[in-house]
């Protein structure tokens, strides 16, 4: 039997800014925790790299689901920060390998934080969907064959 499960508008359907938005701030955190230890290997200042950490809490803290504009500007960041840090990882790799301490270190850094944005761009990209052929927010629920007709 197929029954219609509302939803609010706190929370519509396919709407995974929440997680996005964890994933985001979760990114940061590794960025300021372990920028000290690594300064020397970034490929930009220490002053623009605070300034990235800066914009990508702004962002984090601007997910909504009224905000379409953000979602995108979120897919947009997410896909910029795999490429970026899964660049630099494999990069530190063919350059110095993992024997080097600090260096096995920057590696590790750059491919979680790759894994943690790849994830944030496939929730980005799955609210994004989601919302572009969004109904009246109605979820149906039940088999997916059509029920029997009476006859």
């Amino acid at each position: 039997m197929y029954y219609e499960e509302p939803t609010s508008a706190a929370h519509p359907p396919h709407y995974y800014g929440d997680t996005v938005r964890k994933l985001f701030v979760l990114g940061g955190v590794v960025m300021l925790v372990t920028e000290p230890f690594f300064t020397d290997f970034l490929p930009v200042s220490v002053f623009v790299s605070l300034i990235i950490i800066v914009f990508l809490g702004i962002f984090a803290g601007l997910t909504s689901p009224r905000h379409r504009w953000v979602q995108v500007v979120n897919i947009l960041i997410a896909a910029v920060a795999v490429f970026v840090f899964e660049y630099y990882a494999i990069d530190i790799y063919l350059r110095m390998g993992l024997y080097e301490i600090r260096a096995g270190g920057f590696f590790w850094v750059n491919q979680a934080l790759a894994v943690i944005f790849f994830a944030a761009l496939y929730f980005g990209s799955k609210t994004l969907r989601g919302r572009s052929g969004e109904g009246d927010g109605t979820i149906l629920r039940g088999p997916r064959a059509d029920p029997p007709r009476d006859l």
